[in-house]
C-alpha cells in the first residue's frame, strides 16, 4: 500500500510564521526548524495511518485524551523528551517557563496508542482540560500542516485550529490523504473522550 499522500491539489508552500502570526492572542506558531512546511488542508481529508494491520475485522477505532501531570521534573526524563518534540515542531509566542511540578502534558490516543502531543506545556489540569475540550468541540475546524526535515523521509504533521497550532503528531505516528470523511482523523477528535484519570509522571522520584 502506497502511504505517500497525494498533495497535489491541495498543498500550499509555507513559510514557518505564516500559521499562527501576531495578532489575536496565539500563543504559537510553526517552527523554522523544518526545511519547509506545506498547508496540507483540513483535518477531514486526513486518516491516521496504521502500519500494522491485524488480520481479520479491524478493532473499532476510538480516540481518547491522556492527561499527564509532572509530579518531580527530575525523577522523569519523559516530560523533557516531550518538549523537545514540541519545540521542533512549535515556536511559543511567550516564554514559557521550565518544567515545574504541577506542568501538565496531554496526548491523543487512538485505542489506547499516543499518536500526537500537545503543541504546548500546560500550566495545570484546568488548562489542560481546556485545551482539549476546546479541540474536540473545534474538530470540524482543523487543519493540517506538513513539515519536511533534510533527515526524515516522511514530514512530521502539525494540526491547527484558526491558524494557532495546538496538536503535534508523535514522530513515529503518519498520516495518510483519504477521501471519506466519516473515516477521517477528524471525526475520530469529535467522538473524543477525556480520560478522567490524570496519570503522573515522577511520582515518588
Amino acid at each position: 500500500m502506497n502511504t505517500r499522500p497525494d498533495l497535489s491539489s491541495r498543498v500550499v508552500l509555507l513559510h514557518p510564521r505564516s500559521v499562527g502570526a501576531p495578532g489575536g492572542g496565539e500563543e504559537a506558531a510553526l517552527s523554522g526548524a523544518a526545511t519547509h512546511w506545506l498547508h496540507a488542508g483540513p483535518l477531514s481529508g486526513w486518516a491516521w495511518h496504521e502500519r500494522r494491520r491485524s488480520r481479520g475485522i479491524a478493532p473499532r477505532r476510538e480516540l481518547s485524551v491522556v492527561l499527564t501531570e509532572v509530579a518531580d521534573p527530575r525523577a522523569s526524563a519523559v516530560p523533557g523528551e516531550w518538549v523537545r518534540e514540541q519545540r521542533l515542531l512549535v515556536e511559543p509566542r511567550h516564554r514559557v517557563p521550565a518544567i515545574a511540578p504541577g506542568t501538565v502534558f496531554w496526548r491523543l490516543a487512538i485505542n489506547r496508542k499516543p499518536v500526537a502531543l500537545c503543541a504546548l506545556p500546560c500550566p495545570n489540569v484546568r488548562v489542560a482540560l481546556g485545551r482539549a475540550r476546546r479541540l474536540i468541540r473545534g474538530a470540524a475546524r482543523l487543519e493540517v500542516s506538513l513539515g519536511f526535515f533534510a533527515d526524515r523521509l516522511e514530514p512530521r504533521w502539525v494540526l491547527h485550529d484558526g491558524g494557532v497550532p495546538v496538536v503535534i503528531g508523535l514522530p513515529t505516528q503518519a498520516l495518510v490523504a483519504t477521501r471519506e470523511p466519516e473515516c477521517s482523523l477528524a471525526s475520530l477528535v469529535a467522538a473524543a473522550t477525556v480520560q478522567s484519570y490524570v496519570h503522573r509522571a515522577g511520582e515518588g522520584g
